[in-house]
């Protein structure tokens, strides 16, 4: 009688402790499923980075350009500095 009373009240406390512990691993499931972006908000995520990558793009163009036109500049002074040398 006592012994069934005892195995009785571990089960319970078991059955305490387990239900706990579940409950707060449930909660912090729950936290993070709220701080996860909802389906619009990762639509506009993705149509916000594929217009900075868009300028990104164009930036890049630019960049190209001018690296380019550094280059003839460039070209242009060692050409001139080159004849300019031998004229002396």
């Amino acid at each position: 009688m006592v012994l069934a009373l005892v195995v009785s009240i571990c089960s319970l406390i078991y059955t305490l402790l387990t239900t706990r512990a579940l409950l707060l691993r449930q909660n912090a499931i729950e936290l993070r499923q709220q701080q996860v972006p909802s389906t619009k908000e990762f639509t506009d995520i993705r149509v916000q980075l594929a217009s900075v990558e868009g300028k990104q793009e164009a930036v890049l163009a630019e960049a190209h350009g001018a690296r380019a036109a550094i280059r003839r500049v460039e070209d242009f002074l060692l050409k001139s500095s080159i004849n300019h040398d031998s004229k002396f």
